[in-house]
């Protein structure tokens, strides 16, 4: 076998194992372009979902503020102590709201 031969062999070898590293890397170019996508588009729900809760909670918070103001004596919750959302669900919220943080 000549050497021009060899050669030409090694660079077909070449070339044909340049271009399967090439689709491997176009492969996973697109993988991380759709995980990328797919986090953005979670990223987006979670951020929908977040700003949907906080305007509900709003809501709950200004009809307590409005029925209080209406008749100041209103049971709004079974929980005979406390009479506001924040009040039941997040008790150490009012423990601090005066800035004193104990610990």
């Amino acid at each position: 076998m000549s050497t021009s031969t060899r050669i030409s062999e090694l660079k077909n070898l070449l070339m044909k194992a340049l271009k399967e590293q090439i689709t491997e890397k176009d492969k996973m170019l697109d993988q991380a372009l759709s995980w990328g996508n797919w986090q953005m588009k979670a990223q987006e729900t979670l951020s929908h979902k977040n700003q949907t809760i906080w305007h509900l909670e709003w809501q709950v918070r200004w009809l307590e503020r409005n029925l209080l103001k209406v008749k100041p004596n209103i049971k709004l919750y079974e929980d005979k102590e406390n009479n506001t959302r924040d009040e039941v669900h997040n008790p150490a919220k009012k423990k601090n709201a005066g800035g004193n943080n104990e610990k």
